[in-house]
C-alpha cells in the first residue's frame, strides 16, 4: 500500500546504515584489512553494549538516544520522548475553572459568616460547581434568564437550611 517513491529515502537510509555496519571492525573483523589506518583491536565486550544508549519511543515509533527521554525514578520503561510528551501536553485541552472557584469561594465565605462550617460547600470542588451551574441550571439565572456567569451566584433555596447542592438556586446578583 506504500508508493515506491515514498520508500526511496527509507531504502537509501537502510543501505547507508548497513554499509556503515559492515565497515565497522567491531562487527566485521575483515573490514580491518581494508581500512587505511591501522586500528587497534577493540576490547572484548558483549555485543549488546554497542547500542545501550538507544531507546524506542512508543508514540512516534522512532529509535532515539536516551538523552531524548525523561527518566524518573518510578518509571520502569521509557515510553515517550520529550518531543512527543511536549506535543501531548500542548494538545490537551485545558478548562478554566476560575469562575467556578470564585462562586465556590463566595459560598464558603457566606457559610463561614453564618458560622456553618459543616456545610457540604466545604467538600465541593470547582468541577462540582461547574456541573451544578452548567448541567442543572443550564448556566442561566432561573428568574431573569441572564447567562453572564460573572453576575450569577448560587443562593440558598430555603434560607433557614444550610447551603447544599440540593438546596441552591442560580440567581443573578441583582
Amino acid at each position: 500500500g506504500v508508493k515506491h517513491s515514498n520508500l526511496e529515502g527509507l531504502r537509501l537510509r537502510i543501505m547507508q546504515l548497513y554499509l556503515q555496519y559492515v565497515r565497522t571492525p567491531k562487527f566485521n573483523p575483515e573490514a580491518r584489512r581494508y581500512t587505511r589506518l591501522a586500528l587497534p583491536d577493540p576490547p572484548q565486550t558483549k555485543r549488546s553494549e554497542g547500542r545501550r544508549d538507544i531507546e524506542f519511543c512508543h508514540s512516534c515509533s522512532k529509535f532515539l538516544p536516551r538523552s531524548s527521554f525523561n527518566m524518573s525514578a518510578g518509571s520502569a520503561s521509557l515510553a515517550q520522548c520529550q518531543a512527543c510528551r511536549r506535543l501531548d501536553n500542548d494538545a490537551r485541552t485545558r478548562l478554566d475553572l476560575s469562575l467556578y472557584k470564585s462562586l465556590l469561594d463566595s459560598i464558603k465565605a457566606e457559610e463561614e459568616a453564618r458560622n456553618n462550617l459543616a456545610s457540604p460547600a466545604f467538600i465541593l470542588q470547582e468541577s462540582d460547581i461547574r456541573f451544578i451551574v452548567e448541567n442543572i441550571w443550564n448556566s442561566r439565572s432561573v428568574l431573569s434568564g441572564l447567562g453572564d456567569l460573572f453576575d450569577l451566584r448560587l443562593a440558598r433555596w430555603e434560607c433557614e437550611k444550610e447551603w447544599s447542592p440540593w438546596n441552591c438556586i442560580l440567581l443573578s446578583r441583582e
